[in-house]
């Protein structure tokens, strides 16, 4: 698939529509790392709470660490068993993390707000309109199909690139009866999953029985490239 199709002029009139571990091969680029909060209201007296990611240091000390002086008890359920932790004396507790997918009953002296950190990175699925001005603005497309520089690496440098912009996207593995190729996948916010050939920019609808060339103007191939699964990789 050596034929390059120039649709720059379709990208940018494309863009008045309005239309975050990872796949690796070769070398994988990493997105700036953020910080998350997220604020729990906790109330005199008994509260059932559950956080909604793990923090980045889960220690309960850490955890509670601004509220220390208003947590009466916490008690966590954890294989079976009931475990507690009391700031006033610590070392008569046993509950030593706070983690996600687990609920804590909490006992307050007084109303007070709980903020969990984390620190991470912030990826997001995109609008139509940012997946036309992210591959408008993106250089892959640019590249040239080498022996050495395939659709592997077309899809794999695509998909980094869209991390780099904050952009939640899927390696995709098409198998052919006879063969393979790999483009981009983005599930986006209000046309839903769109696939993207990676070495045109071009928009595609691959479907499971037909032939691929047939979805671009590449010549028919040598090769029987009719699809017989298509495979997403996060």
């Amino acid at each position: 698939m050596t034929v390059r199709m120039i649709l720059k002029s379709k990208k940018l009139s494309a863009i008045i529509l309005t239309v975050l571990l990872f796949i690796s091969i070769g070398d994988t680029s990493i997105a700036s790392s953020q910080q998350f909060n997220t604020e729990i209201n906790l109330y005199e007296g008994w509260n059932l709470i559950g956080l909604p990611f793990t923090p980045e240091d889960p220690s309960i000390e850490v955890v509670l660490e601004d509220i220390s002086d208003n947590v009466e008890i916490i008690w966590g359920y954890d294989n079976g068993e009931w475990l507690f932790y009391m700031p006033a004396v610590p070392e008569l507790g046993n509950l030593t993390d706070m983690v996600e997918g687990r609920g804590y009953w909490i006992n307050m002296n007084m109303d007070v707000v709980l903020t969990i950190h984390r620190n991470g990175y912030f990826i997001r699925n995109p609008s139509m309109l940012e997946v036309y001005e992210f591959l408008a603005d993106d250089k892959t497309d640019e590249n040239n199909f080498t022996d050495e520089y395939t659709c592997r690496h077309f899809a794999t440098d695509l998909k980094n690139n869209a991390f780099q912009e904050g952009y939640l996207s899927y390696y995709v593995s098409l198998k052919f009866q006879e063969g393979a190729h790999a483009v981009v996948a983005f599930n986006t916010t209000d046309m839903g999953l769109i696939y993207v050939e990676p070495q045109t920019d071009d928009i595609m609808e691959p479907q499971i029985g037909e032939a691929y060339y047939d979805l671009t103007k590449w010549k028919a191939p040598e090769n029987n490239d009719t699809i017989i699964d298509i495979f997403l990789i996060p």
